[in-house]
């Protein structure tokens, strides 16, 4: 027989190969589709498993309860701690996202195996893919709080907040199906509401302000609604670069005057901007996440502000457009930085038994 290190690189090295290992594994046959046997090697599998050891001992045959589809994930991991590249895309279903129930298969497997690295596997692959599991980050958070995985815990926390959520807790709700523990939820909820608030005061002085009434003209408006000293700052520094100005007050356009002065940064809006801004506002409370500066909605509440000033299509309305687009960067890594800070402080590892 050829020895495990010469065969267990050769794809697929397992699969109706019997010239192979010296164990064979048979999955349960779920579906007709679904058959297949498993030559594999019984050491790499005691060192995975501890219960797999003990199963295995002294046989060359087991039958197994899991389908082939969780064994042709299983045995990468414990054959090598990195997962083959195409790992997270034989997770997803056939609608092409994560397939929930399958992850949870896995990593019941995991734990019934008693085998640690494939939970750590898993998390490490989902968590280079945030784009996978931010359409179902709120499923992915529930399993890695059952089971013990707090860094995808946090992960799938951060990415699940473009998702609107129930304040009430309803297991039938079909993203809510695997949660394990009405607390869970409720620890999830805490976060969004810490970030909702930290997002918020981005775009929110708490300092009173005075609404000026929109006359129709072109000047500035003040509200309690324009960016917090940080962000202000930012767009400052940007406006300075951009319109080649070192004072204090800088007005590069109609609809934006950004002011340096001791106690720090200020950026008065035109109204029809702070309107779009007292939105986005509102909706950090439900989905607070950066990306909703970035939305072809609060886009396009800028640029019809811009389209509503009276006066022709001048160099006053290409300053305008052009600040925009500096607005909407500076707002969304301010807000980015703001919801960042409260994954430290929020998810906790007390999330997972």
């Amino acid at each position: 027989m050829q020895s495990p290190t010469a065969n267990r690189l050769r794809p697929p090295f397992y699969l109706d190969d019997s010239l192979v290992g010296d164990i064979v594994i048979q999955p349960s046959y779920t579906r007709h589709i679904d058959a297949g046997t498993f030559f594999l090697h019984k050491d790499v599998l005691s060192r995975a498993s501890p219960v797999l050891a003990r199963l295995i001992s002294g046989i060359t045959s087991v039958s197994v309860d899991e389908p082939t589809t969780v064994w042709k994930l299983l045995i990468p991991i414990f054959y090598s701690p990195k997962v083959p590249i195409d790992f997270v895309t034989n997770l997803k279903g056939s609608d092409g996202l994560l397939d929930i129930d399958l992850l949870r298969t896995l990593l019941d497997a995991g734990r019934k195996y008693e085998a640690p690295s494939i939970s750590a596997s898993v998390a490490d692959a989902l968590m280079h893919e945030p784009a996978v599991v931010a359409k179902k980050a709120v499923g992915v958070y529930a399993l890695a709080c059952a089971f013990d995985c707090p860094d995808l815990a946090r992960f799938a926390a951060r990415h699940s907040l473009s998702t609107k959520l129930s304040f009430n807790f309803s297991p039938t709700e079909p993203s809510l199906e695997y949660m394990a523990r009405m607390s869970d939820y409720h620890r999830l909820l805490d976060h969004r509401r810490r970030c909702a608030d930290a997002a918020r005061e981005t775009v929110h002085s708490s300092a009173p302000q005075i609404d000026q009434p929109y006359t129709g003209s072109n000047n500035i408006s003040s509200s309690t609604h324009f960016l917090r000293s940080n962000a202000s700052k930012r767009l400052w520094n940007a406006i300075t670069i951009l319109s080649g100005s070192n004072m204090n007050t800088i007005s590069y356009s109609t609809h934006l005057t950004t002011k340096c002065y001791d106690q720090g940064y200020s950026a008065h809006l035109h109204q029809s901007w702070w309107i779009a801004l007292e939105d986005l506002h509102r909706d950090l409370e439900y989905q607070p996440t950066e990306d909703l500066v970035r939305s072809p909605s609060f886009t396009r509440k800028l640029l019809d502000g811009i389209m509503r000033c009276s006066g022709p299509m001048d160099a006053s309305h290409a300053n305008a457009v052009e600040v925009a687009e500096i607005l909407i960067e500076t707002v969304y890594v301010c807000l980015k930085e703001a919801i960042d800070k409260c994954k430290g402080q929020d998810i906790r590892c007390t999330y997972c038994r």
